[in-house]
């Protein structure tokens, strides 16, 4: 009788420990042209993922989170950890502000992160590349330049000189500054 054993087969997944994932922290800078407020604005920068099951920073609303950098200055958004293989995309953009004489910096960033398995089999490890949306030259920094203009001058009226009137002297010639002149030139 030929007895028939069940083979199973079991797939090894490799484990990884919170500690070991790798994770993404990413700076942004701010800078401000022209005459700025006297008083900080605030600056709103926005990471998008590009599909709903890619990871996030904690705090994230609808594959969306939301940063504010108060002024002109850098912070760090919060981390991202991976803890798979896989390409993982993101865009990062500033809303337009609200000022009438600002020019708010409108440029998109790509964010692809390569999570791949390491080298020497200790985990995983990522590569990042960051791109200008619709180019192909990559990125050293996330950067946002937003330009104020002067101040509207108030233009003030100086009105058209009018002609004065003469004064008559005692002796009944008009004078003005070009006779006394003339006059003491005439005395010499």
């Amino acid at each position: 009788m030929l007895l028939i054993f069940p083979l199973v087969f079991i797939m090894l997944v490799p484990t990884i420990s919170a500690s070991s994932l790798p994770s993404l922290k990413l700076p942004v800078t701010v800078k401000l042209s022209g005459r700025p407020p006297t008083e900080d604005e605030d600056y709103t920068i926005v990471l998008k993922a590009d599909n709903p099951e890619y990871p996030m920073p904690e705090g994230s609303v609808d594959e969306s989170y939301n940063m504010t950098i108060q002024g002109e200055g850098s912070k760090d958004l919060p981390e991202i950890n991976f803890s798979s293989v896989g390409v993982y995309t993101y865009t990062i953009s500033q809303l337009a502000g609200v000022k009438e004489l600002a020019s708010y910096d409108d440029k998109v960033y790509n964010l692809v992160v390569f999570v791949t398995n390491a080298k020497n089999g200790s985990g995983l490890e990522i590569t990042v590349n960051l791109y200008l949306l619709g180019e192909k030259e990559k990125q050293d920094e996330l950067l946002f330049l937003n330009n104020y203009e002067k101040k509207p001058s108030q233009e003030v009226e100086i009105p058209e000189p009018e002609d004065k009137p003469k004064e008559e002297a005692e002796d009944g010639f008009e004078q003005t500054a070009t006779s006394a002149i003339g006059l003491s030139l005439f005395a010499l």
